[in-house]
């Protein structure tokens, strides 16, 4: 799990948009919910992507998400919800 710290570290790290190879990976400032659902649809994960309004709500609540592009095509992401004191 990561800490407020490290958050900060690993955002000033992904700003400058670390590439290996054609994948690109960034922390999302906004995001598509169309082409989320077509990333879970694509990768065969069971998520509600019949339920836009709970996948964007998903979305929406996470403290951090990441996406993967390849060619700038959106092939990968991660959100992470964390505990704030």
């Amino acid at each position: 799990m990561l800490v407020h710290g490290e958050v900060k570290q690993l955002d000033r790290i992904t700003k400058r948009k670390e590439r290996e190879g054609m994948i690109t990976y960034e922390i999302a400032k906004s995001f598509d919910i169309e082409k989320i659902i077509e990333v879970f649809e694509s990768s065969g994960i069971v998520r509600p992507t019949k339920e836009k309004e709970r996948i964007k709500s998903m979305f929406e609540n996470a403290d951090l998400v990441y996406f993967a592009y390849d060619d700038g095509e959106p092939i990968g992401l991660a959100r992470c919800v964390t505990i704030q004191n």
